[in-house]
């Protein structure tokens, strides 16, 4: 195996190509959930750049796969020493607040910035997903904005919690009762610690567990709102489970999902009687919004 060994703690492998085989590689890298710190793709003078930063000990065979899997070649890759700095203060620099509608997202750089007429969350940059600024993320923000003009929900259900950012501006929103599961026992971590930041701890739960065959989940009973921000293809395997867990007039929001997908999204679900309420869109990603009939 070809290891990347260097005397530095973060390696930088960055290389060209088009957008669309940037967004296949970019898929292909977070389905295989590979062991890297950081992945971001972006246009610069018309070409469209890869830059993956990893630790010192990577295996790059891991990589060179998804590349043959998604693109069928191994492009010419660049890989520079990077040096040894506070990455997670540096990250947390970059990562400038977000407003969202109702919303106000911050991290521990920014403390000292508040928006008292927003619903301000604090949620810094980690191992797990949801700091906020992914588009599957901001859609979601969007739709409970959008439904907390005319809807209060009682009983939340967040499935693919992350660092717990949906969750808490959930309890924020609606102050009601809410669940939060994750597979990742780290993420599960992560979400309960921002959760007490957040002091949303009173109406909080998070379980670890495979999403809906729980019992302690099944237990909570119906749920009137369930929020889903993960992978399409995964979205479409817990519409059954999805139905068990809610009943007419819930709302389920899903995000996570590209354009390309959205019309098998829809299709599937609208089988269980799930109906497009409303459609948020952002770059090359959607979040749904549906109604159970």
């Amino acid at each position: 195996m070809t290891t990347l060994t260097n005397k530095n703690q973060i390696v930088r492998i960055h290389f060209l190509e088009n957008e669309k085989k940037t967004e296949l590689i970019e898929n292909g890298i977070l389905n295989k959930d590979l062991d890297i710190l950081s992945i971001a793709r972006y246009k610069e003078s018309n070409k469209w750049n890869m830059e993956i930063l990893v630790n010192k000990d990577f295996e790059q065979v891991e990589l060179n796969k998804v590349l043959m899997d998604t693109i069928g070649y191994i492009p010419k890759i660049n890989i520079k020493n990077i040096e040894n700095i506070d990455w997670v203060s540096e990250s947390l620099k970059n990562l400038k607040p977000l407003s969202v509608d109702r919303f106000y997202i911050y991290n521990s750089y920014y403390m000292n910035i508040n928006k008292p007429e927003k619903i301000n969350i604090k949620i810094d940059a980690s191992n797990a997903f949801g700091s906020g600024h992914h588009y599957s993320t901001i859609g979601c923000l969007e739709s409970m904005s959008f439904l907390n003009k005319f809807k209060k929900f009682k009983n939340i259900l967040d499935i693919g919690t992350g660092t717990g950012i949906l969750i808490i501006a959930a309890a924020k929103l609606w102050k009601s009762r809410c669940l939060a599961t994750d597979i990742d026992p780290i993420a599960n971590d992560i979400s309960i610690n921002n959760i007490k930041i957040n002091n949303t701890s009173i109406f909080t739960r998070v379980l670890q567990a495979k999403p809906l065959n729980y019992q302690m989940i099944r237990s909570k009973g119906q749920f009137d709102l369930i929020i889903i921000n993960i992978l399409a293809n995964s979205i479409n395997k817990i519409v059954n489970d999805v139905n068990i867990l809610t009943k007419r007039n819930s709302y389920v929001i899903l995000s996570g999902i590209k354009k390309s997908q959205q019309a098998k999204v829809i299709t599937k679900w609208n089988k269980f009687n799930f109906i497009p309420l409303k459609i948020f869109s952002y770059g090359n990603w959607v979040t749904l919004i549906l109604i159970k009939n």
